[in-house]
This record gives C-alpha cells, structure tokens and sequence, in this order.
C-alpha cells in the first residue's frame, strides 16, 4: 500500500516537473539550418526595402496631397479678392465724374470684400481639417471643387440683385456678414473634433465665445465705423461741392 501511494505522488511530482520546464521554454521559432536563416535573412533585407521604398512613396504622395489642398484654399480667395481688384479699379477711375457719391462707396466697399476673403478662407479651412478625418482624398477634392464652384455665382448672384447701379456697399455688406456667420457656423460645427469626455463618447459642440468676439464681431464692428466715416465724409464733400 506503501508503494501505491508512493507511485502517484511521483507521477504528480514528475507532471508538475515537466510543467515548469515547458513554461519555461523558448517561443518555437527559431531557425534551425543555416540556409534557412540565410533564406530568411534575405527575404526580411527584401522586405524591409519595399517597406521603405512604400513610405517613401506614401511620403510623396502625402506632400503632392497637401499641395494640392493648399493650392484649393487659396482659390477660395479668388472670388473675394476678384471684388477688391474691381473696387480699387472703379474707384482710381478717372472716368467718374466728381464729386460722385458711387465713387466713394467702392472705397468703402473694399474692406468689406477683404473681410469677405479672409472668412471665405476661414471656412474652407475648417471643413478641410473636418474631411481629412473621415473622407477620401479624392472625396475631399471634389467637396473643395464643388465649394469653389459654388462661392463665385453665390457673390456674384447677392451683388447683382442687392446693388443698384454704381452701389457695391451695400451688396457687399450682405455678402460680408453672410460669410462671417457661415464661418462661425463651420468653427462650431468642427468643435467636436479631437477629444472624448471622461466616460470615453465624443465631446459636444461648443462656441468659442473669445474668438468670436475677437475674428467676427469686432472686424465688423471696426468696418462698421471705416464706412461710415467715408460715407459721412462723402456726404461733407458733396454739400460742401455744391455750396460753393
């Protein structure tokens, strides 16, 4: 009876043995046959060269991708700045008569089509850094397109039906106003981007109370006061033209 208890306990004892040695072994790869491991070296040297050359060329293609946005920013300028060059042309005409209340009024009118441009800009910003989160870069491209399209009959419709003939200012502080709104929309509108709150869900939208304040309400504001005076001082020289 001795020898029947004595028997399982070196079985157990012997088990539990091989279990340590094996817990300890090594992962089973590992290369046995020198061809093997010359084969081997050469596919990962082979490997390793067509993982660079790929970022290479994924590097490439990123740089050609942010050129091609950047170069699609700047044209959202275009219809804005197309304004301006026009204002500034009509206003060092000499052709105008004077005085000549219109003449004065594309000087007033240019600050607001910068405004214009610089919103204009801000806006195509904002929803480019919204698309290369979730959108395709062909996606993308054809979103930019299709808002560059979009922008210039947009202007060019607003100025033609809220301007009499030879007034730009007020057209164009529709047009002004409009764009700066459409840019504080699309800064809410991405404000989400980036963060989690504590309980791991997207973070909500938000308005940021400073830059508005400071990029929207106050270039209006100080635009405002710039027109006004060149109106008030236009109104001057015209009564004063006349009296004299």
């Amino acid at each position: 009876m001795a020898v029947l208890h004595q028997q399982p306990t070196n079985l157990m004892a012997a088990v539990s043995d091989y279990d340590s040695v094996t817990e300890s072994e090594p992962p089973p790869y590992t290369p046995v046959a020198a061809p093997v491991t010359a084969r081997r070296r050469q596919s990962s040297s082979l490997s390793a060269s067509a993982s660079a050359s790929s970022s290479s060329t994924s590097q490439s293609k990123s740089i050609s991708l942010t050129l091609i946005y950047q170069l699609l920013q700047l044209t959202s300028l275009l219809p804005a700045l197309t304004g301006v060059l026009y204002l500034i042309i009509r206003f060092s005409s000499r052709q105008l008569p004077l005085p000549n209340p219109s003449r004065i009024e594309y000087l007033a009118s240019t600050p607001w089509a910068v405004l214009t441009a610089v919103h204009s800009f801000q806006i195509i910003s904002s929803m480019l850094h919204r698309w290369k989160r979730y959108y395709h870069p062909i996606s993308i491209i054809i979103r930019l397109l299709s808002i560059q399209a979009a922008s210039f009959p947009w202007i060019r419709v607003t100025l033609w039906l809220c301007s009499t003939p030879e007034k730009p200012l007020l057209a164009w502080i529709i047009v002004a106003v409009t764009t700066a709104i459409s840019s504080s929309i699309a800064r809410w509108y991405i404000s989400n981007l980036g963060g989690v709150t504590s309980r791991h869900k997207p973070k909500a939208r938000h308005l940021d109370i400073a830059r508005l304040l400071t990029r929207t309400i106050l270039p209006i504001f100080v635009i405002s006061l710039l027109s006004l005076l060149i109106v008030l001082y236009d109104l001057y020289s015209v009564r004063l033209s006349v009296s004299m």
